[in-house]
């Protein structure tokens, strides 16, 4: 019964993430492509790729759960999951002919806006928690 809710947590965390890096594309693709971007749009195999995308990201998120794991070790599995499901299923297929500079340059990019994202979700919580509890 427990794996099957972890399942079902993994599945649900990846739809979320699907529905979110979707979006986000789109915008995305709008904001940059123009009133040219609404007659092409997102190819329909990129969107396949990013449901195996979301569902990296919710995997890492459930590791990031685990209490057995010490916590630094959660936080780097954490990372390497959601780094790698990006650059596996969202920008490597993108682009095809990127040479190993433009990997690495991609690579130290990702990591410090996770980095910085990371950051601000965890100071954003702690201060919900501390105003919650002053209440």
């Amino acid at each position: 019964m427990k794996a099957f809710r972890t399942l079902l947590a993994w599945i649900q965390g990846g739809c979320i993430y699907f529905t979110v890096i979707s979006l986000f594309m789109i915008l995305l693709n709008l904001a940059l492509g123009g009133s040219d971007a609404a007659m092409r749009g997102i190819s329909p195999t990129a969107f396949l790729l990013f449901f195996p995308c979301g569902l990296g990201i919710s995997a890492g998120g459930l590791v990031l759960k685990m209490k057995r794991i010490p916590a630094p070790a959660r936080g780097l599995l954490h990372f390497f999951c959601t780094l790698l499901s990006i650059l596996l299923f969202v920008w490597l297929p993108a682009n095809p002919t990127a040479r190993p500079s433009t990997v690495l340059i991609m690579l130290v990019a990702f990591s410090i806006l996770y980095w910085l994202l990371f950051l601000l979700v965890h100071v954003t919580k702690k201060r919900i928690r501390s105003l919650l509890e002053e209440d």
